[in-house]
Protein backbone atom coordinates (compact mmCIF):
# COMPACT_ATOMS: atom_id res chain seq x y z
CA UNK A 1 0.00 0.00 0.00
CA UNK A 2 1.53 3.18 -1.43
CA UNK A 3 1.82 6.07 1.81
CA UNK A 4 -0.55 8.43 2.54
CA UNK A 5 0.37 12.21 1.67
CA UNK A 6 -1.17 15.33 3.70
CA UNK A 7 -2.04 18.60 2.46
CA UNK A 8 -2.78 20.76 4.83
CA UNK A 9 -4.33 24.38 3.36
CA UNK A 10 -4.60 27.01 6.13
CA UNK A 11 -4.36 30.75 7.29
CA UNK A 12 -6.12 32.69 9.86
CA UNK A 13 -7.44 35.35 8.16
CA UNK A 14 -11.05 34.52 6.95
CA UNK A 15 -11.72 35.22 2.85
CA UNK A 16 -8.15 34.20 1.65
CA UNK A 17 -9.42 31.39 -0.51
CA UNK A 18 -8.24 28.62 1.67
CA UNK A 19 -11.53 26.74 0.90
CA UNK A 20 -10.71 27.21 -2.82
CA UNK A 21 -7.76 25.91 -2.67
CA UNK A 22 -8.51 23.10 -0.83
CA UNK A 23 -11.32 22.09 -2.97
CA UNK A 24 -9.52 22.73 -6.66
CA UNK A 25 -6.19 20.67 -5.23
CA UNK A 26 -8.67 17.42 -4.25
CA UNK A 27 -10.50 17.84 -7.84
CA UNK A 28 -7.43 18.25 -9.09
CA UNK A 29 -5.71 15.16 -7.45
CA UNK A 30 -8.84 13.12 -7.92
CA UNK A 31 -9.09 13.65 -11.73
CA UNK A 32 -5.61 12.06 -11.50
CA UNK A 33 -6.89 9.33 -10.10
CA UNK A 34 -6.02 9.42 -6.72
CA UNK A 35 -7.89 9.10 -3.32
CA UNK A 36 -8.29 11.31 -1.72
CA UNK A 37 -10.11 12.11 1.70
CA UNK A 38 -10.76 16.00 2.68
CA UNK A 39 -11.18 17.42 6.61
CA UNK A 40 -13.19 20.24 6.73
CA UNK A 41 -12.34 22.05 10.30
CA UNK A 42 -14.11 25.16 10.06
CA UNK A 43 -16.98 23.81 11.47
CA UNK A 44 -19.24 26.71 10.80
CA UNK A 45 -18.75 27.33 6.71
CA UNK A 46 -18.04 23.97 6.10
CA UNK A 47 -17.49 25.02 2.66
CA UNK A 48 -15.59 21.97 1.24
CA UNK A 49 -18.41 19.92 2.22
CA UNK A 50 -21.42 22.24 0.96
CA UNK A 51 -19.13 22.07 -2.48
CA UNK A 52 -18.81 18.35 -2.59
CA UNK A 53 -22.52 17.87 -1.28
CA UNK A 54 -23.79 20.07 -4.53
CA UNK A 55 -21.19 18.55 -6.68
CA UNK A 56 -22.62 14.80 -6.03
CA UNK A 57 -26.48 16.58 -6.35
CA UNK A 58 -25.65 18.03 -9.82
CA UNK A 59 -23.86 14.59 -11.18
CA UNK A 60 -27.17 12.83 -9.66
CA UNK A 61 -29.41 15.25 -11.39
CA UNK A 62 -27.60 15.16 -14.71
CA UNK A 63 -26.73 11.60 -14.81
CA UNK A 64 -23.00 12.58 -15.01
CA UNK A 65 -20.57 11.06 -13.39
CA UNK A 66 -16.89 12.16 -11.82
CA UNK A 67 -14.68 11.55 -9.31
CA UNK A 68 -15.38 12.21 -5.66
CA UNK A 69 -13.67 12.31 -2.24
CA UNK A 70 -14.23 10.09 0.48
CA UNK A 71 -16.77 11.94 2.56
CA UNK A 72 -17.24 10.69 6.06
CA UNK A 73 -18.97 13.47 7.93
CA UNK A 74 -17.71 12.77 11.89
CA UNK A 75 -20.60 11.85 14.61
CA UNK A 76 -23.36 11.23 11.49
CA UNK A 77 -23.72 7.12 11.94
CA UNK A 78 -21.32 7.01 15.17
CA UNK A 79 -24.26 6.71 17.45
CA UNK A 80 -25.77 4.05 15.62
CA UNK A 81 -22.39 2.40 15.68
CA UNK A 82 -20.94 3.20 19.18
CA UNK A 83 -22.64 5.56 21.81
CA UNK A 84 -19.79 6.27 23.96
CA UNK A 85 -17.55 7.42 20.61
CA UNK A 86 -19.23 10.14 20.46
CA UNK A 87 -17.96 11.53 23.65
CA UNK A 88 -14.83 10.71 22.13
CA UNK A 89 -15.10 12.21 18.86
CA UNK A 90 -16.48 15.95 20.80
CA UNK A 91 -13.20 15.66 23.44
CA UNK A 92 -10.99 15.17 20.44
CA UNK A 93 -12.33 17.75 18.42
CA UNK A 94 -12.40 20.15 21.21
CA UNK A 95 -8.58 19.73 21.53
CA UNK A 96 -8.26 20.10 17.79
CA UNK A 97 -9.71 23.38 18.34
CA UNK A 98 -7.89 24.65 21.42
CA UNK A 99 -4.63 23.65 19.50
CA UNK A 100 -5.60 25.33 16.29
CA UNK A 101 -6.69 28.61 18.84
CA UNK A 102 -3.38 28.19 20.44
CA UNK A 103 -1.18 28.33 16.95
CA UNK A 104 -3.91 31.39 15.67
CA UNK A 105 -2.85 32.96 18.99
CA UNK A 106 0.80 32.53 18.34
CA UNK A 107 0.57 33.42 15.02
CA UNK A 108 -1.29 37.04 15.85
CA UNK A 109 1.60 37.75 18.65
CA UNK A 110 4.78 36.77 15.94
CA UNK A 111 3.04 39.53 13.15
CA UNK A 112 2.69 42.07 15.66
CA UNK A 113 5.70 41.35 17.07
CA UNK A 114 6.88 41.76 13.26
CA UNK A 115 5.40 44.73 12.73
CA UNK A 116 6.81 46.67 15.95
CA UNK A 117 10.31 45.60 14.55
CA UNK A 118 9.45 47.03 11.12
CA UNK A 119 8.11 50.16 12.42
CA UNK A 120 11.23 50.61 14.76
CA UNK A 121 13.43 49.52 11.70
CA UNK A 122 11.32 52.48 9.45
CA UNK A 123 11.86 55.14 12.75
CA UNK A 124 15.41 54.47 12.98
CA UNK A 125 16.09 54.77 8.95
CA UNK A 126 13.94 57.79 9.07
CA UNK A 127 15.93 59.38 11.80
CA UNK A 128 18.98 58.85 10.34
CA UNK A 129 17.34 60.32 6.97
CA UNK A 130 15.79 62.97 8.61
CA UNK A 131 17.51 64.50 11.51
CA UNK A 132 15.79 66.98 13.72
CA UNK A 133 12.33 66.42 10.94
CA UNK A 134 15.06 67.78 8.12
CA UNK A 135 16.80 66.26 5.49
CA UNK A 136 20.18 64.96 6.61
CA UNK A 137 22.49 66.48 3.79
CA UNK A 138 21.62 69.97 5.30
CA UNK A 139 23.38 69.05 8.39
CA UNK A 140 26.63 68.44 6.59
CA UNK A 141 30.14 70.15 6.89
CA UNK A 142 31.74 71.34 4.33
CA UNK A 143 35.66 69.87 5.98
CA UNK A 144 34.81 66.70 4.81
CA UNK A 145 34.29 67.55 0.82
CA UNK A 146 37.13 69.86 0.94
CA UNK A 147 39.51 66.86 2.27
CA UNK A 148 38.07 65.22 -0.43
CA UNK A 149 38.28 67.74 -3.48
CA UNK A 150 40.18 69.85 -2.34
CA UNK A 151 40.36 73.74 -1.27
CA UNK A 152 39.19 74.56 -4.97
CA UNK A 153 36.12 72.94 -4.55
CA UNK A 154 33.81 75.74 -3.52
CA UNK A 155 35.28 77.85 -6.78
CA UNK A 156 34.54 74.92 -9.08
CA UNK A 157 31.19 74.58 -7.67
CA UNK A 158 30.26 78.33 -8.44
CA UNK A 159 31.40 77.56 -12.45
CA UNK A 160 29.01 74.72 -12.80
CA UNK A 161 25.88 76.25 -10.53
CA UNK A 162 23.23 78.00 -12.46
CA UNK A 163 21.50 80.52 -9.27
CA UNK A 164 18.72 81.13 -11.38
CA UNK A 165 17.58 77.66 -11.41
CA UNK A 166 15.58 75.91 -9.00
CA UNK A 167 15.72 72.67 -9.74
CA UNK A 168 18.48 69.86 -8.58
CA UNK A 169 21.47 69.36 -10.58
CA UNK A 170 23.92 66.52 -10.35
CA UNK A 171 27.77 68.30 -10.56
CA UNK A 172 30.50 65.93 -11.54
CA UNK A 173 33.25 67.19 -9.77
Amino acid sequence: MAQASVIVVGNEKGGAGKSTIAIHTATALLHADTRVAVLDLDLRQQTTGHFFANRRAWLAANGATAPMPTEDRLGAGLDSFDPTLRAALGKSRAKVLYQLEKLRKKTEREALHRDALASEEARYLSALLYPHRHPQERFYSILPFLAQHGMDLVDRLYKVVQTDCPDHRVVTL
